[in-house]
């Protein structure tokens, strides 16, 4: 067996076993066909979830990348006719996670607030979870979402 390792053969006698579990598959948004599918309802999404976090204008703006005044205006009164690039779509995917995490670890009412309550954890600085990503980016928007979703699945743990 050592012999058949170290010539790199290995795979043939042994391999893992099926498993019921398939992951989900990964959209691939460098392609203008998945970026069509997914913009008109993720955006949708995304100005439901502003709504409820009360989110001015102004930081929308950021949340998206920075985009004008003109866009999101565009964007939000025909989510359906625009299709968002690769950099925004994940920006409003990543929001929508971190929504989607918030509600299965709180209430409504607490989900909605938490985006404008000051924040205990500590490399947030006393920052609300929204001026962090507003002003560190895509970046704290995934810090974020890895947090919520790892609360989120603890939540869900200690249900079953």
């Amino acid at each position: 067996m050592l012999l058949s390792l170290l010539k790199g053969n290995a795979t043939e006698k042994y391999s893992y076993p099926e498993t019921l579990y398939k992951s989900p598959e990964i959209p691939d948004y460098s392609s203008f066909k998945e970026r069509k599918r997914l913009s008109g309802p993720s955006l949708r999404q995304f100005f439901k979830i502003t709504k409820d976090w009360k989110v001015c204008q102004k930081d929308a703006r950021f949340l998206l990348g920075g985009i004008t005044n003109k866009c999101l205006k565009q964007l939000s009164l025909n989510p359906e006719g625009r299709i968002l690039n690769r950099d925004q779509l994940l920006r409003v995917t990543t929001i929508i996670a971190i929504d989607n995490s918030l509600r299965n670890i709180l209430d409504r009412a607490h989900a909605n607030r938490w985006a404008q309550t000051t924040s205990r954890v500590s490399w947030l600085c006393g920052r609300t979870p929204l001026s962090a990503m507003v002003d560190g980016g895509i970046l704290t928007m995934w810090e974020l979402r890895r947090l919520l979703e790892a609360l989120a699945s603890n939540c869900n743990e200690a249900e079953r």
